[in-house]
């Protein structure tokens, strides 16, 4: 048994006894490492491995899974690790079942009567499989392996599902039933209608488990699913099925609430789980309204349905007769309004207004703290509250059309310039969110409405851009740095849409930058006078801060940055320098541990936002001539050697990424400067990165997106090296798309792709010595990913 669990792992040269760990082992996190190994080696090696080894595996992973599921303190105690082994055998499931372990379905049911706690585990890896299968196959499976396993799993359904009902039919147990819930509940989206209506599944579901709070939520989660079933209309039983269902549900749910239950307030102040069974309340009562009863108008799904369907009464204004010309929005020219659209015209109005004033938030923002010691923004996506935006703009986006002057009117009241003000005030807010709220409302509409600040509205003397900077410093003063950024990239943003006025475009620019310039002014001239300024954390602090300020309204503004980065350029790279050399010095003293003091992260992050900087406005710059001219090669001169000659941890992977976006800038305008570039990068880099796969894995993306870049933009260049170094491009570029990386194995199949597209294009006497030399070398290693079942799926596009 040992035997078939041992596994070599590709970057160690160690076999590793999966079984021993798993069996003997005190640590949880070498047991999950295991685990970890098993579940590669199943996805993809486990076709390779003999019938018995398999076999051998598959009775190891069974009988432990069993083993720490017969207790339930030991289950609880080994929470974690049981998941995991519950992944692995899934994952068995999907390359063995049917085929090779005709009897899984049985073999659960059966074990699941044994045991109670047993049965709680075989219904959580039920549930994954149903996910593995229904949720998620099209990402892991063949479209064959998917449509055979869906079919497998409804046709030996009946089983699980006979064990579902006679659990729920006993409640021996609240851990089992609430885990056979949850399990019917992933079950309810693709299993036979039959089981739904001819059973008496909706009854006990509806009238036998909403009283009891541990229940009530994933009892209304199963609920709305069968609510969601498609039905055939003429199919009366199963509607008297539904209607019966959903009668004793609202009796429970009746009897929990009362009659006069107020439950916007029982919402605000009750408990995470009361919300919850609102929430799954208001989805039961949506999914069952909106496709089987008229009554659908108290729900904003009614809403989206009721202004789609007035749309579609006439969608398109048709064309006017050629004498009397009028224009109009959301009525027939010359006709008259349609007597539905005229019957709501009233209600829709005041819709409008609640849409725009109480339009969903479509993400939460948090202020973290990442590893490089700054203070950054995260959006956190929450599904529930995107999918209530994205309905609510639909209907707001039918409202627009049905009475487009209507909807300009309450958008242009809401942007008025009380509104922006009242903003400012919130930025001023200590309460925890306001800050954050006021700066994200801000930036949307200044991304929407941009134009709108810097023109002149009616009753304004000046536009409204001019009197926020005036009284920028009394705007920002109380916001923290990352909502400086925010503030700076949505005027950014509003500066941008002044492009028909250059120059009010540089002096906007140069009164949003005037603050973050005088603080920087003053480091830089106290730097000149002793250079152990730089040293300080707190000085080293505000210049990054200074730099993100910049980046913020670089991104937003553009190309008219230029006046802003020429001011600071010379600094910007006789600061790259001094701080480079600071590390370099601090690394040669005390090794490369240094590099985890916050003080020298800090220097490091400050080298990497100056990067940034530079490459945000070469990405948007317009005059290709003056970048060459201009920015190439003082920036050269600063970067390119500072990164050959610095230690490998301490080289920053901006400097490529920032290489490919000049090289694709000013393309061939670049070639008399790629063999400097090479000389710079391309050794140092390639030692970092080809001694395993997995290393510096942002130098080791940056590093091939730029011989992509050099390949499409100056492969004349290429051709025109020596042998020698050619020979490595080509070994680099074929190490490329061996990686089991993904993303750079698709870079460097892309590289190659384009490398042999302008070989193709080339005269003889050029294409035909490049053949020889590398066409068998790229053609072998081209059939050996295609041959590694773990790299089809990217190889297997390339020749597509």
């Amino acid at each position: 048994m040992s035997e078939c669990l041992f596994y070599t792992t590709p970057s160690l040269p160690l076999r590793i006894p999966v079984d021993a760990i798993l069996e003997y082992s005190d640590l949880a996190e070498s047991k999950y490492f295991a685990l970890q190994i098993l579940e590669s080696v199943i996805q993809t090696k486990w076709k390779s491995l003999p019938l018995v080894q398999r076999d051998g595996i598959k009775g190891f992973i069974v009988q432990f899974i069993l083993k720490l599921s017969e207790s339930r303190v030991e289950s609880e105690k080994n929470s974690l690790l049981l998941h995991k082994l519950n992944l692995v055998l899934v994952q068995i499931v999907k390359q063995d079942w049917p085929k090779n372990w005709p009897t899984f379905i049985t073999d659960i049911v059966e074990s699941s009567k044994t045991n109670d706690n047993i049965c709680v585990n075989n219904m959580n890896i039920l549930s994954l499989l149903s996910e593995e299968v229904f949720d998620f196959g099209s990402q892991n499976l063949t479209q064959a392996k998917e449509q055979h396993l869906k079919q497998q799993f409804c046709g030996q359904f009946q089983e699980v599902f006979t064990l579902c009902i006679t659990i729920l039919e006993k409640c021996p147990a609240n851990s089992i039933v609430e885990a056979t819930l949850k399990t019917l509940h992933r079950f309810l989206s693709w299993i036979p209608v039959g089981y739904v209506f001819e059973t008496n599944i909706t009854q006990l579901l509806s009238e036998n488990f909403l009283s009891l709070e541990v229940y009530r939520v994933v009892t209304l989660q199963c609920l709305t699913e069968i609510s969601m079933i498609q039905i055939d209309a003429e199919d009366n039983a199963y509607k008297e099925k539904l209607c019966a269902m959903f009668c004793a549900t609202i009796k429970e749910i009746g009897s929990l609430l009362g009659e006069r239950a107020d439950l916007a307030t029982a919402y605000q102040k009750g408990t995470d789980q009361d919300q919850k069974f609102i929430s799954c309340l208001a989805q039961f009562l949506v999914a069952f309204l909106k496709d089987h009863s008229a009554l659908v108008e108290v729900c904003l799904d009614y809403w989206c349905a009721l202004t789609s369907e007035l749309y579609r009464l006439n969608p398109f204004t048709p064309p006017s007769p050629p004498i009397a010309i009028s224009f109009s929005c959301g009525s027939a020219v010359g006709g008259k309004e349609h007597p539905r659209r005229k019957l709501y015209k009233e209600h829709l109005s005041n819709l409008r207004t609640i849409m725009i004033s109480r339009m969903a938030k479509p993400e939460e923002v948090l202020v973290v703290e990442n590893d490089q010691g700054e203070v950054v923004r995260e959006i956190v996506k929450d599904t529930d509250s995107i999918t209530l935006y994205k309905n609510m703009r639909e209907c707001l986006v039918y409202l627009t059309h049905l009475d487009c002057k209507d909807t300009e009117q309450k958008m242009t009241d809401k942007l008025a310039s009380q509104v922006i003000n009242k903003l400012f005030e919130f930025m001023h807010e200590t309460h925890e969110g306001v800050q954050d709220m006021a700066c994200d409302t801000f930036i949307k509409i200044a991304m929407k409405c941009k134009r709108h600040f810097v023109i002149m509205q009616v009753g304004e003397q000046t536009p409204f851009i001019d009197e926020m900077l005036k009284n920028l410093n009394g705007i920002i003063c109380d916001l923290a740095p990352s909502q400086v950024h925010v503030f700076y990239e949505a005027v950014g943003h509003i500066i941008s849409s002044a492009s028909d006025e250059p120059d009010q475009q540089a002096d906007l620019i140069e009164k949003l930058m005037s603050l973050p310039n005088s603080v920087w002014d003053e480091i830089i001239a106290n730097a000149g006078e002793n250079m152990a300024v730089l040293e300080d954390p707190e000085v080293t602090r505000n210049l990054l801060n200074i730099l993100k300020t910049n980046v913020a309204c670089c991104k937003a503004a553009g190309n008219p940055f230029i006046t802003q980065l020429s001011r600071l350029y010379i600094d910007l790279l006789s600061l790259y320098r001094i701080l480079s050399e600071k590390v370099s010095v601090a690394v040669e003293q005390n090794g490369q541990e240094v590099l985890k003091m916050p003080l020298l992260k800090t220097m490091r992050a400050v080298k990497r936002e100056i990067l940034i900087l530079i490459s945000t406005w070469v990405a948007s710059a317009k005059d290709r001539q003056m970048v060459l001219e201009n920015i190439v090669p003082p920036l050269f001169d600063a970067v390119l050697f500072d990164y050959q000659k610095n230690v490998p941890a301490a080289r920053e992977p901006k400097v490529l990424s920032l290489l490919s976006i000049i090289v694709t800038k000013l393309g061939s305008m670049l070639a008399s400067q790629v063999p400097q570039i090479l000389a710079a990068v391309f050794e140092c880099t390639l030692e970092m990165i080809n001694k395993d796969m997995e290393a510096f894995p942002e130098h080791r993306t940056n590093f091939f997106q730029l011989i992509h870049a050099l390949t499409v933009e100056c492969f004349p260049v290429f051709l025109a090296l020596p042998q020698e170094q050619l020979s490595y491009i080509i070994d680099a570029v074929v190490w490329a798309f061996q990686h089991s990386m993904r993303n750079v194995a698709e870079i460097g199949l892309d590289i190659l792709k384009d490398m042999l597209d302008r070989v193709e294009h080339l005269p003889p006497e050029q294409s035909q010595p490049f053949y020889k030399r590398f066409y068998m070398q790229i053609l072998q290693h081209v059939l050996a990913v295609v041959a590694d079942s773990s790299q089809v799926h990217v190889a297997g596009e390339f020749f597509c």
